[in-house]
């Protein structure tokens, strides 16, 4: 098996933990419950690599921008190898097909700076927009 869609309750018994450990990458997900309806309900897709002992779980979503230009955002994702060269570039070959079927003309992700370091060697990621974020109560927490 490459990369496959599947729905939640296709999931193995340990690709659901790989599911699970997704969801907590987003603390705005809404938990299991809001993800799994919002796939099942097709405004989410839910994409499972599990080949050569390496099993990671990808969870996506067409974004819309107002001038029509659409992306296909890598939401959560979590497995047993995120930094697996091999894997990752199976994965985000067959994530950018999808994208082209779906009008997407790009492949996007927020990530930290250790899964960032892993693939800016990787042909074909780039850093033209680099995501920032300040707490709002950042000037409270001191």
């Amino acid at each position: 098996m490459s990369l496959t869609m599947l729905m939640p309750h296709e999931l193995d018994a340990e690709e659901i933990g790989y599911y699970y450990d997704a969801i907590e990458t987003d603390e705005h997900s809404g938990g299991p419950e809001v993800v799994s309806r919002l796939i099942l309900d097709g405004l989410m897709e839910l994409w499972v690599y599990n080949q050569d002992n390496v099993i990671n779980v990808i969870i996506t979503r067409i974004i819309t921008h107002p001038d029509g230009y659409r992306e296909l955002f890598i939401a959560m994702m979590a497995g047993s190898d995120v930094t697996s060269t091999h894997s990752h570039v199976v994965i985000h070959d067959q994530l950018l097909e999808y994208a082209k079927k779906q009008g997407a003309s790009r492949l996007s992700a927020c990530v930290k700076p250790e899964i960032w370091n892993h693939f800016k060697d990787i042909t074909g990621y780039n850093d033209e927009y680099i995501m920032i974020t300040l707490d709002a109560n950042y000037r409270e927490e001191k």
